[in-house]
């Protein structure tokens, strides 16, 4: 009889526990259904959720539609929505310990907050009323029902939303896209190891026999009141900067946009087709909205924090979005009056750099404070004796606008939109454009600094003003094109113009394999339906794989040793195609790994070579060497070298497999696995909060980007 009492007694703390979890689980679900009553609204607004749970949303005003925005986002992305804006301002440590330490101290050197605040103190009256109402929905709905999860599980509460939180979280998007500076730092330790002619060699990515400009941009432009045709080298420093990597930037990653026109098409209408790659979270840093207020109709993606539609339609045109790649960023080297001191060189005369002290709270340890150095260029971000590092950044300015946002979503022709695109500083963006009335289009937009010399590639003096900034690239000088006599447009975070275009724009770009492959498939589409044309996002073709397994195939064709001619047979049948099921990429990219290995850290060493690798720039050289193209001798490759190290990796490669070989393999996908992890599943008994990795096919060179931690 007692172990039955005892039983029972467990059996009821187990269905009151299991109810407690339920209950503390369930309840923070927002409310979807019904009438909820808040304030700060001109009239009635409906909120109709469709089968997948997206918000469509109907007001009559548009400040009602932001608002309704800001009250249906934060029921889907609250938590969401504090984490992003801890990250930018600096207070992850606040609730997360020692392990956000490293990222406050980042974000707070830069001074994102003061930033936002800045931005957010110079709005136009229209971004004001905007992003106000959205913040009054925002806070209206955290008033209205239980707080998500999470902030239970952390052990924190909610801070009202302001419009300097949206500003915040553009900043912290420009800072995963615009990360120039530390390709400077990059280039810079190879400039001090090897030389510039060397440097250069090893970080160019130019492969013109694949490369896909904007049309019409063949010539050199002029910049207002600057004659930019000539571009003075830069003195290199020959300054170790031994940088980490700030972004988590990875090898071969990007974002596809292209436009056809109605002449291509089976409809005779324009088909618009955007696919962003960024970092993979959970929940989705995209969330999807139909906004109806007024004069407002339009539909698409934004970020959680972010009223208006980032990417999508109105009733009129279409737009899509990738990174630009352009050169926003540099490092400027100052020189202070001693190693204490916050005197530095400018033009001849010590000046006094700002000050900031910023207070970091770290849960569960003492507050971390840090004293900041700010000179004319930008906070100092690395400083070594008397020499100090400064980023200058648009970003930074503390100036502009969400004007750009609000009037694409009701821009009705290319003229509009182009004009709204004006207003935009930050991250420097290519658009794609489409309308009802058959026109497709293309503009280059966000503030690209004007140098008076450089190109942006290294860190320069900041003791003078020889690379000083002289405003910004004229709007009406960056690349744009309507209705190009090809029929489409396209741009994969590729090299925009020719290398003769004139302000230089970037030296940092991706190589042109993604872009390549996007205008071939295009320019074979004659009466293409919709459908097919999207299908193009879900393309794994990797052409330098390809290149090597091809190359692997020929100098393997004889070997005596016939498990080695048998991978050669099977890689030259190899289509270049990164499925899923197949086995071969999984070779093919653990040889490549090797092969970049082999041919550059030994020269390099572990540490550059491993952020050298990181940025993709290896695999340029080495399909210059192994076509006889003879630039890749300035990078330290010869044919002869990379060939031998190619049979190398392969063999390496290929017994790391085992006795079955390629058979012995994991199929790709399983080898590719996308993750996607909740912030707090980290910890093992919120495992859970994660779901078991995802299959998938595609490579960092191929349309479909994917790759474990980053993709569509």
């Amino acid at each position: 009889m007692v172990w039955l009492t005892m039983l029972a007694a467990i059996f009821v703390l187990l269905v009151i526990g299991l109810a407690l979890a339920a209950w503390f689980v369930r309840a923070p679900v927002p409310k979807v259904e019904g009438t909820i009553i808040v304030s700060g609204l001109g009239a009635p607004v409906t909120i109709r959720r469709d089968a997948r749970g997206v918000p469509h949303i109907d007001a009559r005003s548009e400040t009602d539609a932001y608002f309704a925005e800001g009250f249906a986002a934060a029921q889907d992305r609250l938590w969401q929505m504090d984490t992003l804006r801890r990250q930018a301002e600096g207070r992850v440590s606040e609730i997360a310990g020692e392990a956000g330490l490293d990222s406050d101290v980042y974000m707070r050197t830069l001074g994102f907050d003061e930033a936002a605040a800045a931005f957010a103190r110079s709005m136009d009256p229209r971004s004001r009323a905007a992003l106000e109402a959205y913040a009054a929905g925002v806070n209206a709905a955290a008033a209205s029902h239980p707080l998500p999860i999470e902030f239970k599980l952390v052990g924190y509460g909610w801070r009202p939303w302001t419009p300097k939180d949206t500003f915040a979280i553009v900043e912290l998007e420009a800072q995963q896209l615009d990360d120039q500076w530390y390709y400077q730092t990059i280039k810079a330790d190879l400039v001090d190891k090897f030389g510039l002619k060397t440097a250069d060699a090893l970080v160019d990515m130019q492969l013109p026999a694949l490369e896909h400009h904007i049309p019409g941009y063949a010539r050199t432009a002029r910049a207002a009141g600057l004659n930019a045709a000539r571009v003075e080298p830069v003195v290199p420093l020959h300054i170790a900067l031994n940088f980490p990597n700030p972004t988590g930037h990875e090898r071969g990653s990007g974002s596809n946009n292209w436009v056809v026109s109605g002449s291509r098409t089976s409809t005779g209408r324009p088909v618009l087709s955007n696919d962003t790659h960024l970092s993979r979270t959970l929940p989705s840093i995209w969330w999807i909205v139909d906004l109806h207020g007024g004069p407002l109709h339009a539909a698409g993606l934004t970020l959680p924090g972010l009223p208006g539609v980032v990417i999508g339609h109105n009733e009129r045109i279409a737009w899509g979005i990738t990174s630009a790649e352009e050169a926003v960023q540099d490092l400027y080297v100052e020189r202070f009056r001693s190693a204490t001191s916050d005197e530095y060189v400018a033009n001849g005369r010590w000046i006094k750099a700002k000050r900031r002290v910023e207070n970091i709270a770290v849960k569960g340890q003492p507050d971390v404070v840090l004293d900041i150095l700010i000179t004319r260029h930008g906070p100092i971000i690395r400083r070594t004796g008397t020499q100090g590092i400064a980023l200058a950044w648009t970003v930074l300015n503390g100036s502009g606008s969400y004007r750009a946002v609000l009037d694409i979503d009701t821009a009705r022709n290319y003229q509009a939109f182009r004009k709204a695109l004006s207003y935009s500083l930050c991250p420097v963006l290519n658009f794609g454009y489409a309308d009802v009335d058959g026109n497709i289009g293309y503009q280059d937009s966000g503030a690209v600094p004007l140098r008076a010399r450089g190109d942006g590639s290294l860190p320069v003096e900041g003791q003078d003003d020889l690379y000083a900034w002289r405003g910004t690239v004229p709007y009406d000088e960056l690349p744009h094109a309507l209705n190009p006599p090809a029929g489409h447009l396209e741009t994969a975070n590729q090299e925009l113009v020719p290398p003769s275009f004139r302000p230089i724009l970037s030296t940092y770009f991706e190589p042109p394999f993604r872009v390549n492959r996007i205008a071939t498939l295009l320019s074979q589409a004659r009466s293409a339906s919709p459908e097919q044309i999207g299908a193009i996002q879900a393309d794994v073709f990797d052409y330098p794989r390809l290149q090597l397994a091809r190359a692997t195939g020929r100098m393997l064709a004889n070997d005596p040793d016939p498990a080695l001619r048998a991978l050669a047979s099977r890689l030259a049948s190899w289509d270049g195609m990164m499925t899923a099921d197949s086995r071969i990429p999984t070779f093919v990219v653990a040889q490549d790994e090797q092969l970049t290995r082999d041919m550059f850290e030994p020269a390099l060493g572990e540490d550059l070579y491993a952020r050298y690798d990181a940025n993709y720039w290896p695999i340029v050289p080495l399909l210059r060497a192994l076509s006889g193209d003879d630039r890749a001798r300035a990078a330290g490759v010869t044919r002869a070298s990379v060939q031998a190290a190619v049979v190398r990796a392969a063999r390496e490669s290929l017994s790391a497999l085992g006795p079955r070989g390629l058979d012995g393999a994991k199929p790709w996908g399983r080898q590719n696995e996308a993750l996607y992890r909740h912030p707090l599943s980290a910890k093992w008994f919120l495992s859970f909060l994660s779901p078991p990795p995802v299959v998938q096919p595609g490579s960092g060179f191929a349309i479909y980007a994917a790759k474990p931690k980053h993709g569509p």
